[in-house]
């Protein structure tokens, strides 16, 4: 069947939110109903790629480097910026729990890099 990958833009072309699934139209229905940023969404993308992992990889490239407005896993400056936000109410075990996972989502060895181009991977 395969993973796609989509990416959201608004109308001038600023990257909302990118993401993957394997039960297509059926994500963006939920995305349409539950997501408060919805509205803004102009126009998608999709790549198919045969492996969830190589979508994922890529995935995770693209929020790395791009920094889409809404997503947050991989998303240094929007953890960032959560964090700082709710630093007084995160318990500390869980603040150092968190902040080892984003020190490792910052890491490039993650990220395979032939999962970096684009296609049917």
């Amino acid at each position: 069947m395969g993973t796609t990958l989509y990416q959201y833009y608004d109308a001038t072309e600023v990257l909302l939110y990118v993401g993957i699934t394997d039960r297509g139209h059926a994500r963006a229905s939920e995305h349409a109903k539950g997501k408060p940023w919805w509205p803004e969404v102009a126009r998608g993308e999709m790549e198919h790629f045969q492996s969830r992992d190589r979508a994922l990889q890529r995935e995770a490239f693209l929020i790395t480097t791009l920094r889409p407005r809404y997503n947050i896993q991989h998303n240094v400056t929007r953890s960032a910026k959560l964090i700082e936000t709710h630093r007084r109410h995160i318990p500390s075990d869980v603040m150092r729990i968190f902040m080892g996972r984003l020190a490792r989502q910052v890491t490039a060895e993650e990220v395979d890099p032939e999962a970096l181009t684009k296609g049917t991977a």
